[in-house]
């Protein structure tokens, strides 16, 4: 990781970001949650976050079963970013 990335990868980075703003701003609340739970949630927050999660789970079921064309946020199946490497 301690590699510097080429002026042509941080400007296809950019060029990537820019483009795929809302899926960047999912992938990075993915990697706060993921971090939050992983390296500072108590016990409360956990329970909480249980809670939460699975209301979240019953909703997306419940919309499925109802037919819904998509349970996922806005541009979630858009590709991948580029590499970071």
């Amino acid at each position: 990781m301690g590699e510097k990335l080429s002026e042509a990868r941080i400007k296809a980075n950019k060029k990537w970001d820019e483009k795929n703003k809302e899926r960047k701003k999912y992938i990075v609340k993915r990697s706060t949650a993921k971090g939050f739970i992983r390296d500072y949630a108590t016990d409360d927050d956990l329970t909480e976050l249980l809670t939460l999660i699975s209301d979240r789970h019953n909703f997306l079921h419940k919309k499925l079963s109802e037919g819904a064309a998509s349970l996922y946020p806005r541009n979630h199946d858009m590709k991948q970013p580029p590499s970071q490497l």
